[in-house]
């Protein structure tokens, strides 16, 4: 999760425990950062699911709005030659 502001802190991943899962934890986590992204001014908190991951998508289209975009992972480069 991201929260969109001029200063980006950043959450890259997060699995709840099987156990805990259909208990309404995620849901509380992303309202608590949806609170804090508000105290610092942001304008979105961005949510990222795979398309294998059926749960996370219905549980994001249900607290916000689902927009289809194209993702690109791109390799890091040396700046440099390496010897």
């Amino acid at each position: 999760m991201i929260f969109r502001t001029g200063n980006l802190p950043r959450n890259n991943y997060t699995q709840p425990d099987p156990f805990s899962r259909r208990q309404g934890v995620a849901t509380a986590l992303i309202r608590a950062l949806q609170g804090i992204a508000h105290e610092r001014g942001a304008y979105v908190v961005y949510v990222q699911a795979d398309l294998t991951d059926p749960p996370a998508i219905a549980l994001y289209t249900k607290l916000g709005v689902r927009e289809d975009v194209l993702h690109f992972d791109l390799p890091p480069l040396a700046l440099r030659p390496q010897n």
